[in-house]
């Protein structure tokens, strides 16, 4: 089979979870991958395509001109309905990969369409599934993650892993506010005594200016998603923006997860979550700051450019950054609850189903063989 893969380059996480799929897929079949951005850089780091495309599939002007939908059996897109409604109107069959199907504000239409729809567990999807639409194509499975993730060392570094992902997102309006936050709450971290080493990953866009940050003590690096895993696997405790795929990897090794700010919509919603189900403390949510903001159900762009507004008005407030890390100091302080925490965190992994990645390829596979 000859699939064509594709992830919205949305941050990390969407081509982390197509990295994760494709790891068994090209062991039967013949893989290209087409993309930009975030999702581009860290596809570029494995050898796992026979072709790699070079395009912005963000983008609707060229679509037909510039790829080749024709040599392929199966268009594989994770969370992009731009490329994944170009790839029905060329009569390609589309699967669609989607880890959050519970915040959108309204389902795209190119989900009910396209021939498969696997859908991530992570918060009351088969709830949304029954109660809005009726749809044929769908299947929920479990978190899926790399299945080569290292297991936890048993000697593990006493190394605080901060995690800001790609920290590169659509919708931004001024990106200058993103990369001085992030400066600033990490010096900010730099207090944080209690660990032999602090390791900063984070995407392409953020290196060079995060770079500095060695002279006071951090080793900075942006990863690829093999290497990402193995440094997870021997750190002590993991610092991470509240996306899923880094929060379900952590989670499945029982590493201790602290989340930082959230930085994009989905962010922000994800840990409002895990702060409903007791995995996250209190104290580094724009909740905790901002009170009483009316934020559920906006669409992406909205939101995201919702969090940028607080994420300049934060660095602009220097409590608000030593009160972010406060928070951190005052969890990693208690031994007794931090172990509670991560105890929780590795249930609530395993009572989605554990690891889907082998169920997701499965239906891929299956797709082809029933059509």
């Amino acid at each position: 089979m000859r699939i064509l893969c594709e992830a919205v380059s949305f941050g990390f996480g969407p081509v982390s979870k197509l990295l994760s799929l494709c790891e068994l897929l090209n062991q039967k079949h013949s893989l290209s991958f087409i993309g930009s951005g975030c999702s581009l850089s860290l596809a570029q780091k494995t050898n796992i395509f026979e072709k790699i495309i070079v395009l912005d599939t963000t983008s609707t002007n060229h679509f037909n001109d510039s790829v080749p939908f024709s040599g392929y059996d199966v268009v594989l897109s994770v969370m992009n309905p731009l490329f994944g409604r170009a790839a029905l109107e060329n009569g390609c069959k589309l699967i669609v990969i989607d880890s959050l199907f519970y915040m959108w504000d309204k389902i795209d239409p190119v989900w009910e369409e396209c021939d498969l729809l696997i859908i991530q567990s992570f918060f009351e999807e088969k709830k949304r599934l029954l109660s809005t639409h009726n749809f044929t194509n769908a299947q929920i499975v479990g978190p899926i993650i790399s299945t080569q993730i290292e297991p936890k060392k048993q000697n593990v570094h006493n190394t605080l892993l901060i995690n800001f992902g790609g920290a590169d997102y659509p919708y931004i309006k001024n990106f200058n506010d993103i990369q001085l936050f992030i400066r600033k709450l990490t010096l900010e971290i730099e207090r944080i005594d209690i660990f032999d080493e602090k390791i900063i990953t984070i995407g392409p866009r953020c290196l060079q200016s995060m770079k500095e940050l060695e002279r006071n003590g951090f080793k900075v690096r942006s990863f690829s998603h093999d290497e990402f895993l193995f440094q997870l696997s021997k750190s002590s405790t993991l610092l991470t923006i509240p996306g899923l795929t880094s929060s379900f990897e952590s989670f499945c090794l029982a590493i201790p997860t602290l989340f930082l700010p959230p930085l994009n919509y989905s962010q922000f919603l994800n840990l409002r979550t895990f702060r409903s189900l007791e995995l996250s403390h209190i104290g580094s949510h724009w909740d905790d700051y901002f009170p009483n903001l009316n934020t559920n159900g906006l669409p992406e762009e909205e939101g995201v450019q919702m969090i940028e507004s607080l994420i300049a008005q934060a660095y602009r407030d220097p409590s608000i950054l030593t009160s972010i890390v406060k928070s951190y100091e005052i969890v990693l302080e208690d031994t007794v609850n931090i172990k509670l925490m991560t105890d929780k965190q590795n249930n609530f992994y395993q009572s989605l189903g554990g690891c889907g990645t082998h169920e997701a390829v499965k239906l891929i596979e299956g797709l082809s063989t029933d059509g």
